[in-house]
């Protein structure tokens, strides 16, 4: 970079004990000391802070690099670290956030949108957290560069009041925010340890509106009244008093649920301190078997202030963490300076500030030269070949979900569809298209079938498969045939996971462990599969069109016409139409204008039909055939909007679901009409989004489509969140996510070798 002036504006604060200030100077000042020409803003949130008066005398190294304004700066590199991570008013040629951490296994979209729009790079301190992003849709390029420990080496120590010499002390040093596990380390230790121990834990913290830390200690000291003494420290510490309590400590312990980093747990490791900890997230990066003595979790619905929906967090184990800190007590001298040696080794090889500011500096030239005047010659990104094996142009929601997502993946991956045979179908196959297999539940068939698959698969020559799963498919062990044979051809597979609820999902887990990714729509999936031993899942929703319609929630009413209620989906008992039509003709003895559209298609089997008979007949028999409209079509899209968009509210009256997720909620989202589902958990994941009802209560359902047709304020209460949802499920956004892990898993598999390069990409859980 051009010295002399500026060329790099670090901004966010600088002056406090905030994680993140301690970021920012360190960098800084690895910057400077590597030559670099640096200027640094002072920033919190989206207000500019100036320097207070004694900074010089606290940072004389950085005093002289302090610009009012980032104008001022006129920096070709403008990277901010700042939580919120607002990208506002960043102007220098790569705009970028630097050393970004995240805890929890969702990034919220807000922010996913924000980075996509105002950055070009971002550098993350953890593999973890450049997991995140990707799986959460961040499509601007993302780096890990980790982050420096070394800091806590550069003052002498300087002993802390609370010290007592000869006790063996364990230390934890957090927020205690509900994600740093303290209530697990106070339950843990309450619980193992009582007065006859020479033992006492000592947790450094600071007060904050999350930290509960107090409570918990009563609460477990009530019900072990003879535990082992715990001590608080709520002042500040300096670095020099944070190197003294590390180095004097016994153990750190660090149970934490979720980390971008973990810098306590490094700094420990540089300074000899033995570490017990959760292996997972950002602690991952640090921690190992070999040096650590590790926590046993599970992953659990994150409970944090910043969770998400969906968001997953390590639960550590109380009685692994009793184990290992009883064990430590034991473990030989020698066994501890042989393991606290490996740390500080792995510490000092790969998190020094002098190196994560090299990394910084070789990312941002990288993308300098990228914006070079001169003419470069830059090859096409390459168009890779997919093969889907799914259900194709037939009455099957598999089949639209592959439409969908072939539609929206964009024109740098080409396709080939293998599809399974079938006589009754909506459109015309394509040359895209090879039939060349049948469902079957038959074992040996299903076998059969998945061989001539795998053959035909290999004979195109494709770069990746995505294997659209449901049990009346394949039996699992073909997919797991499928799965070795097409690997045996060195091609990724991507199995998406479109039911669970079955009773061969074990053996079908057996064939998971083995595909390079499992996609999956619920949380609760995600969960099974991890207990099952299946690592590497994707957590995704199923998409949304987004189609602009009028919005129906700003001048509600109800229609001259009447007031008209619609389902949608198949005819099929499971469906609940039979309770619809029932529920309906109570409501209308209330409500008389009520009318009932029916945009309900026949699926291709005997019972669709036979039920949608049964269906009419009892309307007749009723007496509501007359405020009854019924299609049995299968409809497009467009035609399925119009008819529910017109429509004042949309029921989907289902009393039974296997399914994981369901693609027929998605149009009646889309519509922009208000829908009331029954309580099946299969609609779980909108339930901030709909109205319900219990399951199979026709009374309740009655009672619900009067309410809601007599108060227009109460059946728009959710339609914001409606339209929020539409836009941050769209198909183009859910599957920018898909093609982004398509190309980087075959880009890297290109360099690496098809499972080093999956790990890369998308790493456990």
């Amino acid at each position: 970079m051009t010295k002399g002036r500026a060329d790099i504006l670090i901004e966010g604060p600088f002056e406090t004990d905030y994680s993140l200030a301690a970021v920012n100077r360190n960098l800084t000042r690895a910057l400077l000391q590597l030559g670099e020409a640096v200027a640094i803003h002072q920033r919190d949130n989206t207000t500019a802070i100036p320097f207070s008066e004694t900074f010089p005398q606290q940072y004389p190294e950085l005093a002289a690099h302090t610009v009012p304004a980032p104008a001022e700066a006129k920096a070709t590199i403008h990277s901010r670290c700042v939580y919120p991570p607002y990208c506002d008013s960043l102007w220098a040629p790569v705009r970028g956030v630097h050393c970004f951490a995240w805890e929890e296994s969702i990034f919220p979209a807000r922010y996913v949108r924000s980075f996509n729009h105002g950055l070009e790079l971002i550098t993350v301190v953890s593999e973890y957290v450049r997991r995140v992003l990707r799986d959460s849709g961040v499509t601007v390029p993302v780096e890990v560069t980790g982050n420096g420990a070394d800091h806590i080496l550069e003052p002498d120590p300087e002993p802390y009041p609370q010290h007592q010499p000869g006790v063996f002390t364990f230390v934890h040093v957090s927020s205690c925010f509900p994600r740093k596990g303290v209530d697990a380390l106070v339950e843990a230790y309450c619980a193992e340890f009582n007065r006859s121990d020479d033992v006492r834990l000592l947790i450094k913290t600071f007060p904050n509106p999350h930290n509960n830390v107090e409570p918990i200690i009563r609460e477990s000291a009530a019900r072990y009244p003879r535990h082992a003494p715990i001590e608080l420290i709520w002042e500040p510490f300096s670095t020099a008093r944070m190197r003294f309590l590390l180095e004097s400590a016994n153990c750190l312990v660090s149970p934490s649920r979720g980390e971008g980093f973990g810098l306590p747990v490094a700094e420990a490791m540089l300074l000899g301190c033995p570490v017990i900890a959760t292996i997972h997230s950002g602690q991952a990066d640090t921690c190992s078997p070999e040096w650590c003595w590790p926590v046993d979790f599970t992953l659990q619905p994150a409970r944090s202030h910043l969770s998400e929906a969906g968001s997953l967090w390590a639960e550590p184990s109380v009685a692994s963490l009793r184990e290992q800190m009883r064990g430590i007590l034991s473990t030989p001298r020698a066994e501890i300076e042989r393991r606290t040696a490996l740390a500080r080794r792995h510490i000092e090889d790969r998190f020094t500030w002098k190196k994560v500011a090299q990394r910084h500096l070789d990312l941002w030239n990288r993308y300098l030269q990228k914006r070079s005047p001169v003419p470069q010659t830059v090859a096409p990104r390459q168009v890779h070949h997919i093969g889907f094996v799914s259900t194709w142009n037939t009455r099957c929601g598999i089949a639209e979900y592959t439409r969908y997502v072939i539609d929206n993946l964009g024109d740098d991956l080409r396709y080939t569809i293998f599809a399974a045979e079938t006589a009754d179908r909506v459109r015309p196959d394509g040359e895209e298209v090879v039939r060349c297999w049948d469902s079957t539940n038959e074992l040996e068939r299903s076998w059969d079938e998945a061989g001539v698959l795998a053959r035909a698969i290999v004979a195109r020559n494709v770069d990746l498969v995505w294997v659209q799963f449901n049990f009346a498919f394949f039996a699992p062990e073909a997919l797991e045939y499928l799965i070795d044979e097409v690997h045996r051809a060195g091609v990724p597979v991507f199995v998406t996971l479109h039911a669970t609820n079955n009773e061969r999902f074990a053996r079908l887990a057996a064939a998971l462990r083995k595909a390079d990714l499992t996609i999956v729509h619920r949380q609760q999936d995600v969960r099974l599969l991890l207990a099952e031993g299946v690592e590497r899942v994707l957590l995704q929703e199923h998409g949304i069109l987004a189609p602009r319609f009028p919005d129906k929630g700003d001048n509600p009413r109800v229609r001259s016409l009447g007031f008209t209620v619609a389902s949608f989906g198949f005819f099929l008992d499971k469906k609940g139409i039979h309770e619809l039509l029932v529920s309906f003709a109570a409501a209308l003895h209330i409500r008389p204008g009520l009318r009932l559209k029916l945009v309900n298609s026949l699926y291709p089997i005997p019972e669709s039909a036979q039920y949608a008979a049964s269906c009419l007949k009892l309307a007749r028999d009723l007496r509501i055939a007359s405020h009854l409209t019924v299609s049995t079509e299968f409809l497009d899209e467009a035609a399925v909007l119009a008819e529910l968009h017109s429509s004042d509210l949309i029921v989907l009256p289902y009393v039974e679901s296997t399914e994981s997720a369901s693609g027929a909620i998605r149009l009646p989202l889309a519509s922009g009409t208000p829908i009331l589902c029954s309580d099946v958990s299969l609609f779980d994941e909108f339930s901030d989004t709909v109205h319900r009802y219990p399951v199979g209560d026709r009374i309740a359902l009655a009672n619900a489509i009067v309410q809601l047709a007599a108060d227009p304020e109460k059946l728009h209460q959710f339609s914001a969140r409606q339209r929020e949802i539409v836009e941050e499920f769209s198909w183009p956004r859910v599957c920018r996510r898909f093609r982004e892990i398509i190309h980087e898993t075959l880009e890297s598999a290109s360099r690496t070798g098809r499972k080093e390069a999956i790990g890369q990409v998308i790493g456990a859980g």
